[in-house]
């Protein structure tokens, strides 16, 4: 041992109370150096408290995130059960106008039918000459058919 490390040292092994004139620096840049560590520790706590807050808030983010898109899922589940519903309603709506229309075509073919045909027996009674009450339809139709109406016993 040197002579300057054996004021350092008791008879003990330990060190004395008063540093040595070299270890004074030491000292004081390991005072600077722990200082700074212990900064650094509490800084890095204190960055880890955030991130535990922030984690914690983007956790909660998530959920109620993950819990409105269950709720918008059971929300369209619910719409497009009932568009369904309603579109079955609809189409049997349509299929009743439908069947509605082509009876009311139906309907409107005969009438336009009965029209013609009382358009054709005004032609033949006017074609006959024919004044109301004085000849029957059918007599009428056979005399511009030419047919003689004295065969029904019929006379003008």
């Amino acid at each position: 041992m040197s002579s300057s490390d054996a004021g350092v040292v008791d008879a003990r092994g330990e060190p004395s109370k008063q540093p040595s004139k070299r270890s004074k620096g030491k000292d004081t840049r390991i005072t600077k150096d722990s200082a700074s560590v212990e900064d650094r520790l509490a800084l890095l706590e204190d960055i880890l408290s955030k991130v535990g807050e922030r984690y914690t808030e983007m956790a909660d983010t998530f959920n109620a995130f993950n819990d409105d898109v269950r709720s918008m899922e059971e929300c369209v589940a619910t719409a497009m059960t009932t568009f369904r519903g309603e579109l079955e309603k609809l189409q049997g709506n349509i299929t009743r106008r439908d069947e509605e229309r082509t009876k009311l075509i139906e309907e409107l073919v005969t009438r336009v039918d009965e029209v013609e045909d009382l358009k054709t027996r005004v032609t033949i009674l006017e074609k006959a000459g024919v004044k109301r009450g004085e000849i029957t339809y059918l007599a009428a139709i056979r005399e511009v058919s030419g047919e003689d109406l004295e065969e029904e016993g019929l006379q003008r």
